[in-house]
């Protein structure tokens, strides 16, 4: 409103006071009273507080406003609720809802306070805030989280293992097991000979012991010995027919069945001897394998499997000696046959100790590859403890805050359920505005017209004889009539003016120019 319309002609500045008065009852008592300073282009002012009553004013503005503009459709644009006598008591609630939420924020914060705690540490430890499991350290993952129960050692196992990466020498050099040579089935041969029988020689044993006494060096000299020449290739002395006889002698024995046998058992006991001395050489190997591969465990934490350890070699070294013996025995009388129960343990011992050192190799080259692999790409291995450590940090901070979780938790049920109370409450004194304007409207629009027009509730439209004046209602009602509507309407709309039911106590309406 233009106030400088109430101040006269050439005055600047003006007042006025409003007073109301009870006339009940033929009484003239004072109700209350307000002053009004006007100054031309300027707001006015109240010397006190208008706060007691709510005013609703009904003039032309009035009207204009909120039906000739829309045509005499009535504004149903209308939200909210009145509340109820009844809410006033609930404020002991909201203020118990009001100190459970200082709390929950209390411990929230607490919370957070951890969170940055344990990032702060990881950060110090040389860990990268984008590392995947970082994201671990959010409000929703840890008050969501499970409890794993982490020991503390377990969290400084691991951080002693990152500092022992961090010292990596530069250059470690590749540990080294080759495969192994031994063949099991060289073993089978030794069995077969000694189950079966040889001929012997004719010659007078006398002379075969005297033979194989010294027999490599007696073939090694038949091998070179030439009997055209006439001497001997050793001393360079003359041949005689003696001397030729016996050489004579001994090509048709080494010619014999018998000869080529007791080869053959040398020859397996060879075998034997080679097949020791790998043994040895695989033992010797892994031992120093093994010696770098526990030294770089320390700088590879990922690693954990142990190289595969050789059974002791006491047992494989007796299995051979009898083996040897064995064969010894049989040389001495190729036609002997020799029994199963005497070598058998040996020979299945033997066979089972080489299937393992070899199987056991094999799992060892993968690992020292393995190994070898990891000291190469230690950033990789880097990466992987840095995320073994957030996730171990991430429990224990779980386990150090589980009591304020369980605290949060227990408050929220809390806190939700006196908040559904209140809800509960509210709702059972609450009145819908826009029905209650509805109810009014149509009430004294019945009251002024005894039915004629009502409201269509749907559209929130003046309907006359079932038909809805949505757009027409201007062209329909009288002028009369359209006062009489604006008068029902802002009758109906004081239920906008409050939000509770007190408030009607301090409704004030002012009607200008009365109907």
């Amino acid at each position: 409103m233009d106030t400088d319309k109430l101040l006269r002609l050439n005055e600047s500045e003006g007042s006025f006071r409003f007073s109301v008065t009870d006339i009940s009852n033929n009484k003239n008592n004072l109700v209350s009273s307000f002053d009004v300073a006007l100054k031309r282009g300027n707001a006015p002012v109240v010397n006190k507080d208008l706060n007691k009553y709510i005013y609703h004013v009904f003039n032309d503005d009035y009207v204009k406003e909120n039906l000739e503009e829309f045509r005499y459709k009535p504004n149903g644009n209308i939200e909210g609720y009145i509340l109820g006598k009844k809410q006033i008591d609930l404020s002991k609630e909201k203020e118990e809802l009001d100190v459970i939420e200082k709390e929950l924020i209390s411990l929230e914060n607490s919370i957070c306070k951890n969170i940055e705690k344990a990032k702060k540490e990881l950060e110090r430890l040389g860990i990268r805030s984008n590392t995947r499991e970082f994201s671990l350290l959010t409000y929703e993952n840890v008050i969501n989280g499970k409890n794993e129960n982490l020991n503390l050692s377990e969290l400084d196992s691991l951080k002693n293992k990152l500092i022992n990466l961090k010292s990596v020498p530069d250059n470690l050099v590749n540990i080294n097991l080759y495969a192994s040579k031994i063949d099991v089935y060289k073993l089978w041969p030794i069995q077969e000979y000694l189950q079966k029988s040889f001929s012997r020689s004719d010659v007078a044993e006398e002379f075969k012991a005297k033979i194989r006494s010294k027999r490599s060096f007696i073939e090694e000299g038949l091998s070179i010995i030439k009997k055209d020449d006439g001497k001997c290739p050793f001393c360079e002395e003359s041949l005689t027919d003696n001397a030729l006889r016996i050489i004579d002698m001994y090509n048709e024995y080494f010619k014999d069945s018998e000869v080529a046998q007791i080869k053959k058992a040398d020859e397996l006991v060879l075998c034997l001897s080679s097949i020791e001395d790998e043994v040895y050489r695989m033992h010797d190997e892994l031992v120093h394998a093994n010696s770098l591969y526990e030294r770089y465990k320390l700088f590879v934490p990922s690693v954990t499997d142990n190289l595969r350890s050789f059974e002791s070699t006491d047992e494989f070294v007796r299995s051979v000696s009898q083996l040897k013996e064995t064969l010894e025995k049989k040389k001495n009388d190729v036609s002997a046959i020799i029994s199963l129960t005497d070598f058998s343990l040996s020979i299945d011992y033997l066979s089972r100790y080489i299937s393992d050192i070899v199987k056991d190799n094999n799992i060892n080259k993968g690992l020292i590859g393995t190994m070898n692999k990891k000291k190469d790409n230690i950033q990789d291995e880097k990466l992987d403890i840095h995320r073994k450590i957030i996730r171990a940090r991430y429990s224990q901070l779980i386990g150090d805050i589980c009591e304020s979780i369980n605290a949060i938790n227990e408050k929220k049920k809390d806190y939700n359920t006196l908040k559904e109370d209140i809800h509960r409450k509210e709702q059972s004194e609450i009145v819908d505005r826009k029905m209650k304007v509805s109810e009014s409207l149509n009430a004294y629009l019945h009251i002024f017209f005894g039915g004629k027009y009502n409201l269509d509730e749907q559209t929130f439209s003046i309907k006359f004889q079932d038909n809805i004046l949505s757009s027409n209602a201007a062209d329909v009602l009288s002028e009369g009539e359209k006062s009489i509507v604006a008068f029902c309407y802002y009758l109906a709309d004081i239920h906008n003016y409050v939000n509770r039911e007190k408030d009607y106590e301090r409704l004030f309406l002012i009607i200008d120019d009365p109907i």
